[in-house]
């Protein structure tokens, strides 16, 4: 069993899943701030900055670009598209 699925390269249904799945954020958003009688939809008037914010920006960055070249078995090599696999190869 892998802990992270493979990333999926059907765009049509990447957009679809991304699609529900920023509906279904904004719809949760809203209704919690229903539910404890705030308004629905508020922006924030405070500008937030800071070391801390940057800190966790590259880290999220760092694993976004790591987590493709992890490999699903001992031997497995991620390489990029158009890169000669072996010489001879024009990619």
């Amino acid at each position: 069993m892998r802990l992270f699925p493979r990333w999926r390269f059907d765009i049509d249904a990447a957009a679809r899943d991304l699609a529900g799945y920023v509906t279904a954020q904004v719809a949760g958003a809203v209704l919690a701030d229903l539910m404890v009688r705030l308004p629905a939809i508020d922006f924030a008037d405070k500008d937030r900055t800071g070391g801390d914010l940057w800190l966790g920006a590259v880290g999220v960055g760092l694993l976004l670009a790591l987590y493709p070249s992890v490999g699903s078995a001992a031997g497995d090599v991620v390489v990029p598209h158009g890169v000669p696999q072996q010489e001879g190869d024009t990619g």
